[in-house]
């Protein structure tokens, strides 16, 4: 009887201690703040190359001014500090979706010559995430791959849509 018993408790015990291990998203913040930082550089390039033309004949007239206008406006204000925080509810919405329970989401901001840091950080077969990030756009576009894959997946939404989005297409891959 003891002997049932002690098989049951290790049974138990294998079971429960036996969860499949979580998928991995590392999301690389350098490339999206590089990006953001890039798209301000552009952005005040545009502005300073179209100031006088937009005094002239006003912003209605000029194609795609009240788009880089609001560009403009947006990297006026820390674009890192938004990036962050953009981040920051693109963890949110990995940790409350259902959708995205049996994956976890990693980010590193290392610098080039850190690779080999967030190699031994992040587990091998994970999913690499950038964010081409736009200060100010309510929608953010991202890519994707895994280190199995060559082909990218990409879209573009709220931290939201992207969370179901990525979680969607790593559960779709993971299933046998």
């Amino acid at each position: 009887m003891k002997q049932l018993a002690a098989l049951s408790l290790s049974l138990i015990v294998t079971v429960v201690g036996c969860d499949r291990p979580k998928a991995v998203v590392a999301l690389d913040s350098r490339w999206t703040v590089d990006f953001a930082k890039e798209t301000c550089r552009q952005a005040d390039s545009w502005r300073q190359a179209n100031a006088a033309l937009i005094s002239k004949v006003g912003c209605a007239k000029i194609t795609s001014c009240s788009e880089m206008l609001a560009r403009v406006n947006a990297c006026a204000l820390n674009p890192v500090q938004e990036v962050r925080a953009f981040h920051k509810d693109l963890a949110t919405q990995f940790a409350v979706d259902k959708a995205c329970s049996s994956i976890q989401l990693v980010y590193y901001e290392a610098a080039e010559d850190d690779n080999k840091i967030r190699n031994d950080a992040v587990p091998k077969g994970h999913y690499n995430l950038w964010l081409n990030y736009i200060p100010g756009a309510k929608r953010q576009q991202w890519r994707m791959n895994s280190q199995e894959r060559i082909a990218f997946t990409q879209g573009d939404g709220s931290p939201g849509d992207i969370a179901r989005q990525v979680c969607s297409i790593v559960k779709q891959k993971a299933t046998p």
